[in-house]
Parts: structure tokens; sequence; C-alpha cells
């Protein structure tokens, strides 16, 4: 950088201040958000599996916020713990569960944008000795969640419980 540069935002910053907007705002066209996913979904209607389905949408939710709260810990300076097998990130969930679950993936969610408001918190190395930058790790785990939630979505219409009680698009 010269000296006479002014420095600007960290665009890796500005990226994944942005692509936690599309996942919790609905008012990006295009994508539909965690909170109008779920929107009227209950518990009873969230465990069940669609004919043909592996996954019930809970199931799903349960995925995510299995990953979420491990990334969270990772990014609060936890080391990563191995996973055995695939079939460990796939958590039971009962319809119990269901609130409590999107309650905690919603506090997941405000954890992030309080993480992607700090330039320098998403600028450094996800842990240490990774090449891997905070910001590009939950990038990641952001397009997770988005391909997850398009699922969720998908298991709901099969289930015939979408559009949510809101109205909107079905896609």
């Amino acid at each position: 950088m010269t000296e006479d540069a002014v420095p600007g935002p960290d665009p890796a910053a500005a990226a994944v201040a942005a692509a936690y907007d599309h996942l919790s705002d609905a008012s990006h066209d295009g994508f539909t958000p965690f909170d109008r996913a779920l929107d009227g979904l209950s518990g009873e209607v969230a465990v069940r599996k669609p004919a043909g389905s592996p996954y019930s949408p809970a199931e799903v939710l349960a995925h995510m916020l299995f990953w979420q709260q491990r990334h969270l810990a990772i990014l609060d300076g936890a080391p990563p713990v191995p996973v055995a097998t695939a079939a460990v990130g796939w958590p039971s969930a009962s319809a119990a569960d269901w609130d409590g679950m999107v309650e905690k993936y919603q506090a997941g969610l405000a954890r992030y944008r309080a993480v992607v408001a700090k330039p320098a918190a998403v600028a450094r190395p996800v842990r240490e000795g990774s090449s891997v930058s905070a910001a590009t790790s939950t990038m990641s785990m952001f397009i997770h969640d988005a391909h997850h939630l398009g699922q969720i979505i998908l298991l709901r219409r099969m289930l015939g419980a979408w559009p949510p009680p809101g109205g909107g698009d079905t896609w």
C-alpha cells in the first residue's frame, strides 16, 4: 500500500456481511431467509418425512444447528473436534425439540452478525496455523445453510405446508 492510499473496508468482511444479510433479510429478491422458511411450521409437521425423503424438516434443521454451533465454537477459539461419521452430523429431532432448535439457530445467526460486524475478526485465520480465514469459513457455513434452507422449503412443499402463513412466492 502506498503512503497516500486510504485503506477501505475489507472486501472479505463486506462479502460475509452481505451473505449474512441475504440469509436473514426478506428484502432480498430471489432468496427466502431463515425466518420466512420456517414461518408457521409446527414441530408436529416439521418431524414428518415426505414419502421417499431421508430427512424431515426438523432433521435438516438439527443438521444445520449441529454445524452452526461447531463453527461458532471454532470462531470463539475452541479447537475443532473431529466428527467420526457423516451420520453424527445428522442428529435426530422431536416435535418437542422444534421451537428450541429454531430459537437456538436464530441466536446463532445473531452471533454471526456480531462476528461479521468486526472486519478484524473475519480477516484472521479461522484457527491458529490455518490458511483459511474466518471470512471464508463463515461464507462456507452460509452457503451450507442456504442449501439446507432450500431443502426445508422443498420438504414443506412436499408436506403441503408451503407457502408460509404470510404467503409469498413458492420457489
